[in-house]
């Protein structure tokens, strides 16, 4: 009897582990996420086939893809946002069939493709890290590097709701091989001719018929007394003859205005500045002078205002030989001709001349940005009605005054596209050297010259000295 109940207890044992194993060995079949994600482009799919029939298809962010169920065996995926997620599948007793990660980019092969329509022959790559760009290659010049970057930007932000994705998405690891520098020179020039001419008589005749009562006539009215009774000339008079008749009856006061002056002014600006392509820059050599404003309470401030050489420009290099500027020169100088009083100060003007503009032109070319030719011509007759018909006479009683202004501006724009230099640049006092006492006072001398210090011969490829770059020319 014991025997019977230990064999059937022996035959119960193997059953319930005949059972568990056959459950370990179930369990054992559940899938795991496979190794390898599956990448896909916003807009595509892939179909999956599943390795038996699935009751359930769900996806863990059905925000970057989705599926659709088309058999128990057959589950087509397809993107929707960038990111990264994972496909399960169960099967009807809630077993695993599938998980499969799913990795979504953005489309950037139709990217590629905008890249080799615009530029054919370009290396300029793009690939995704994460939810960045990166953009890598070699172009000539800085503006080609910011199209493509602009192409990426236009084509990839529609994948994004977020306002600076553009800004903040993107790396621009493009190098740009050729020179990024642009030197401008600008040189103004200015000649001015003034002409004054003035001829005629400015007199007066008084006759006294009382002590206290006179009458008379006169011609100009620049005739000024002083205490005495003599003739004041006007300070801007030197060119005058003047005459004074006193008499007990008649007083007769004279000058004759005999001027002819010419000026000629000239004026040569030549500033020059560099700046990287796209920034803009700019200097100014003169001053600033002050300028009195009123406020309330009545109090002053004062105001700075610049004059002088200044210059500022925005250079594009558009291609290896080729530049795109926007440039403002100007030259302003003090002028006492249009200054006024104000709160006790005198205020001059500003003659200036300045043009603003862009042009397009190639490296060391020159073009002429501004140009102004003027020519000014004033008149004016003093005379007395009636009198100045007489002939011969009449003459006595005009006054001529003649002013012609002549004035020519030029300004030319030179752009070069420039590397920097590696040797030390000349300076203006480099061969500057002050004189001594006994030469600046018994020579007369303001500086001493100093021979330019000698340089070694420029060596050719082989190290002996002779001609270290391409001479001469070729004949075809």
């Amino acid at each position: 009897m014991n025997r019977l109940i230990a064999i059937v207890m022996l035959l119960c044992g193997l059953v319930a582990s005949t059972a568990a194993s056959a459950q370990s060995a179930h369990v054992g079949k559940v899938l795991t996420p496979a190794p390898k994600a599956i990448e896909l482009a916003l807009g595509h799919g892939q179909l999956i086939s599943l390795p038996r029939a699935a009751n359930a298809v769900f996806v863990g962010d059905s925000s970057i893809a989705d599926v659709s169920v088309r058999s128990p065996r057959l589950v087509y995926v397809f993107a929707k946002g960038v990111g990264e997620t994972t496909v399960y599948a169960v099967d009807d007793r809630d077993q695993l069939v599938i998980g499969q990660r799913i990795n979504v980019a953005a489309n950037l092969d139709r990217v590629r493709e905008l890249f080799r329509k615009l530029r054919p022959n370009s290396n300029v790559e793009i690939m995704s890290v994460g939810h960045h760009y990166v953009l890598t290659g070699t172009v000539e010049t800085a503006e080609i590097a910011d199209e493509f970057l602009l192409i990426a930007q236009g084509a990839l932000s529609t994948n994004s709701t977020r306002p600076d994705f553009a800004q903040t998405n993107f790396i621009n690891r493009i190098t740009v091989v050729a020179p990024n520098q642009v030197n401008i020179r600008v040189k103004i020039a200015e000649v001015s001719r003034d002409i004054n001419k003035r001829i005629g008589f400015n007199w007066e005749v008084m006759g006294r018929a009382t002590a206290d009562w006179m009458l008379g006539f006169a011609v100009g009215s620049d005739i000024v007394r002083n205490a005495a009774g003599g003739i004041i000339v006007p300070a801007d008079g030197q060119d005058r003859i003047a005459s004074l008749y006193n008499g007990e009856s008649v007083t007769v006061d004279t000058i004759l205005d005999l001027m002819d002056d010419e000026g000629l002014i000239t004026i040569l600006a030549e500033p020059n500045l560099t700046a990287m392509s796209g920034e803009t820059a700019s200097f100014l050599a003169g001053g600033e002078f002050p300028i009195p404003i009123a406020q309330e309470e009545g109090k002053t401030t004062i105001e700075f205002k610049q004059f002088g050489v200044s210059l500022a420009f925005t250079p594009t290099i558009l291609s290896r030989n080729r530049i795109n500027l926007k440039i403002r020169p100007e030259v302003s100088q003090l002028n006492s001709a249009g200054s006024i009083q104000a709160n006790g100060f005198n205020i001059p003007s500003l003659t200036t001349r300045r043009a603003d503009t862009t042009v397009e032109l190639g490296s060391g070319q020159s073009f002429a940005i501004a140009g102004l030719l003027q020519n000014t011509t004033n008149q004016n007759l003093s005379d007395v009605p009636g009198i100045k018909e007489i002939p011969v006479l009449g003459a006595l009683f005009r006054s001529d005054a003649f002013r012609r202004q002549e004035s020519e501006l030029m300004i030319v724009v030179t752009p070069y596209i420039v590397r920097p230099t590696s040797g030390r640049m000349p300076l203006p006092t480099d061969n500057y050297l002050p004189p001594k006492d006994y030469e600046r006072f018994l020579l007369g001398q303001t500086h001493v010259a100093q021979p330019a210090a000698k340089k070694s011969a420029p060596l050719d490829p082989t190290g002996r000295p002779g001609i270290a770059g391409p001479a001469g020319f070729l004949l075809q």
